[in-house]
């Protein structure tokens, strides 16, 4: 108080002397920065302020900003904490200003509307541009871009126009921009007024209203969340969003211009991986619009099509055909990008892989939608984030046992093709290996069936397709390498708007779209290796003739004795490959998809029998920094070792142990508390700290934890256990923090 009261007498001082003509400008602000350091430009804060606005920061280091009851996922509160999209930007702005935000929650939007009209509230956000909102208040630059949908009943098949649904009712919400514009524009159209989206959603499945109107993400968000089957996206509202991308804003006080201001100069700051983040947490499973900057606009424009050239032989990724035309799964995923960025992609036929490589390097072809980041090609080529990974394994003959280690065979020939960019990490590794080159897989499976080399080492599916093909019956995948290979996009190095328009069109892929083509091209492949018909057929006919003849007595034990063993082996290979589809290679532990399966089920148990459980997310310190001394093998071995203590300094019994990704790992504590899981996660940390890395020298790592509570669902409790992980790292890292 005595502070504020301080920089109010001062305010008013200010703004006496200025109204004279004179001002004593740097000694108020000298002054508010011996109050206020956090506004101080040279040490917490980057944006460069202008006087009013460093003063309206003094004055106001707490911000009210509204938090709706249910706008997933951009704005909702789970038992009064907030969440969402927008939620989480502002939080990241806010420690780029050095504010503190208060969220004020529990009301409808309406009545959060009422709040910011009398001054209760000092910002608004998520919502759009309206004349009548224009008079509120001050916008900031746009935020989140959207195209607006009709959505419809699933056997409702007429609605594709706005005027199509004359006579009939929309649900929507009291205080929305779509309500002021369809009284205003469709008074045809009859209103259904409900406080929220859940309540729209559920008129609309129960058969009250003909239509919704809304966003894509909340409502394939809020569909896909609430498992509501009944409902589909009819059109696009092309009328409302004036045939163009609509924004989201933030809406400040008319009184407060420097608010905004300052908000808008804080979204200059964030870095753009930072976004990439926020949209994969939120949106990572609903398809996304790829919205494009005017220059990339005009960059497309100039172009009739774009070229892209491919490895013409490397099914089922991708194959040019006799009649010139892509197949495998790149044509699918191009087949996405072209219609993403409203741009033909054609192809440039190229009789090689080589070949392709020298045509985009000389820049004939504008793109290459598999290729994998390597030294060689970052000499000449941008690429996209992953958005593909092609497993790598060894094929051998049926007699050699599994191979569960690549030590067992570093001194055996290895067949493999020439253009793999893993073949370099291999013989980095393992020198004693002998690399021979071949043309293709059927070459190279062809001289592992003839006995001239051990093993063929290539793409599980390329393996699996060409066996199937060839007829090759003495050949089986006989184990997993420490490698794959993470294919990207493309692009020439001197066309970087084009690599910027090309990672967008891989930002915009869904995991459902990303599985539907594995499954098309791959998943069905190994479906068919295990096609156990013949074997049945064998049996069967082995046990017939032991009826028969007892001659063949002696002859059929035989038989049966050599089945048991292939039926042991069997059983054996599955549960390898059990483990291998949830076990992370490097570490051995349980990997990201099985952590998921886990969390969910954790989720469902404590719903039932009320049991409390806890996650802590554990995140390296300074990771990076040791990969880039050090060198990735000794990265490697770090986060090994680290998974080691972690197995053995969690509860054996109890806790489950995993990789979350990168160096990060969870640990998941059942029948445990936050109290509970805390202990566990100081103990580790103090073992981490204690340890002596090989190569390395000592790390530390910060822990996030966070107990479920009731309704949450994974997203969520990752969330805040996320949180407490950032909180963490931001307040000196080798702590846990709890959420």
């Amino acid at each position: 108080m005595k502070k504020l009261l301080i920089l109010f007498l001062l305010s008013i001082y200010y703004l006496l002397h200025a109204s004279s003509g004179f001002t004593h400008e740097q000694h108020l602000i000298d002054t508010v920065k011996s109050i206020y350091p956090a506004i101080d430009n040279n040490k917490q804060n980057t944006i460069s302020l202008s006087t009013d606005e460093k003063v309206y920061l003094a004055s106001h280091p707490t911000i009210k900003v509204s938090n709706e009851l249910d706008y997933p996922p951009y704005d909702f509160a789970v038992e009064g904490i907030p969440q969402g999209y927008t939620i989480d930007l502002i939080n990241i702005l806010a420690k780029h200003i050095g504010i503190n935000i208060e969220y004020v929650n529990g009301y409808t939007w309406s009545e959060l509307v009422k709040m910011f009209k009398s001054g209760e509230i000092d910002m608004l956000h998520t919502l759009n541009k309206t004349e009548d909102r224009e008079q509120l208040g001050f916008f900031s630059n746009p935020v989140q871009p959207y195209k607006t949908y009709i959505f419809t009943n699933t056997d409702n098949h007429s609605i594709k126009d706005i005027k199509h649904l004359y006579g009939k009712t929309i649900a929507t919400a009291e205080g929305w921009s779509i309500q002021e514009y369809l009284q205003k524009n469709h008074p045809q159209i009859n209103l259904l007024l409900v406080n929220n989206l859940e309540e729209m959603l559920l008129a609309l499945s129960q058969g009250r209203a003909d239509a919704v109107i809304e966003n894509r993400q909340s409502i394939h968000y809020f569909i896909k969340y609430n498992n509501i089957l009944n409902v589909k996206e009819a059109a696009w509202l092309k009328e409302f969003d004036n045939g163009k991308f609509r924004y989201n804003y933030f809406l400040g006080q008319n009184s407060s211009p420097e608010l905004m201001a300052i908000f808008n100069k804080a979204m200059l700051l964030i870095d753009k991986e930072e976004i990439r983040k926020l949209r994969e947490k939120w949106f990572g499973d609903i398809q996304q619009d790829v919205v494009l900057s005017d220059e990339q606009k005009a960059y497309l424009a100039k172009k009739d099509k774009l070229t892209m050239c491919v490895d013409p032989d490397w099914m089922p990724y991708e194959e040019i055909t006799d009649q010139g035309e892509l197949i495998g799964m790149s044509a699918d995923y191009v087949k996405l990008f072209s219609q993403r960025i409203n741009k033909d992609i054609v192809i440039y036929p190229t009789s090689s892989w080589k070949e392709s490589l020298l045509n985009i390097k000389n820049r004939k072809c504008d793109l290459i939608p598999f290729i994998t980041s390597t030294i060689n090609h970052k000499k000449y080529l941008n690429f996209s984030q992953p958005y593909v990974t092609v497993p790598f394994v060894i094929a051998t003959k049926n007699n050699h046992p599994f191979i569960d280690n690549f030590d067992l065979i570093k001194d055996k020939k290895i067949a493999a093709m020439k253009k793999f960019s893993i073949l370099e990490k291999i013989q980095q590794r393992y020198k004693d290996i002998e690399i021979i080159e071949v043309h293709s897989a059927k070459d190279g499976l062809g001289k592992v069936s003839s006995g001239e080399v051990f093993g063929y080492l290539g793409a599980s599916a390329v393996i699996i397709r060409t066996i199937q093909e060839s007829g090759i019956i003495d050949l089986k995948i006989n184990g997993t390498s420490p490698w794959n290979s993470e294919l990207t996009i493309g692009t020439h190095i001197k066309e970087p708007i084009l690599a910027e328009i090309m990672q967008k069109a891989v930002a915009s892929l869904i995991k459902k779209e990303k599985k539907q083509i594995y499954d098309k091209w791959i998943a069905v492949k190994y479906e068919k290796t295990t096609d156990y018909t013949l074997l049945y057929q064998i049996v069967s006919v082995i046990i017939l003739i032991l009826f028969i003849s007892i001659y063949w007595n002696r002859r059929l034990q035989k038989t049966l004795r050599e089945l048991e063993l292939i039926s042991i082996e069997l059983k054996d290979k599955n549960i390898e490959l059990g483990k291998l589809s949830t076990t992370d290679k490097l570490t051995q532990l349980y990997n990201r998809v099985y952590l998921d399966k886990v969390i969910n089920n954790e989720i469902r148990r404590s719903g039932r029998y009320n049991k409390p459980f806890g996650v802590i997310i554990i995140d390296i310190d300074h990771f990076k920094l040791v990969n880039d001394t050090y060198g990735h093998h000794s990265g490697d071995l770090a986060l090994v070792s680290i998974a080691k203590l972690l197995t053995k300094h969690s509860r054996h019994d109890i806790d489950v142990v995993g990789r979350w990704g990168g160096e990060e790992f969870l640990i998941l504590c059942p029948n445990t508390n936050n109290e509970g899981s805390m202990k566990v996660a100081e103990k580790i940390r103090l073992r981490i700290e204690e340890y002596t890395f090989e190569n390395v020298g000592n790390l530390t790592a910060s822990f996030g934890v966070s107990e479920y509570l009731t309704g949450d669902n994974d997203i969520i409790l990752i969330s805040r256990a996320d949180e407490a992980l950032y909180e963490a790292k931001d307040s000196g890292r080798n702590k846990v923090c709890t959420k």
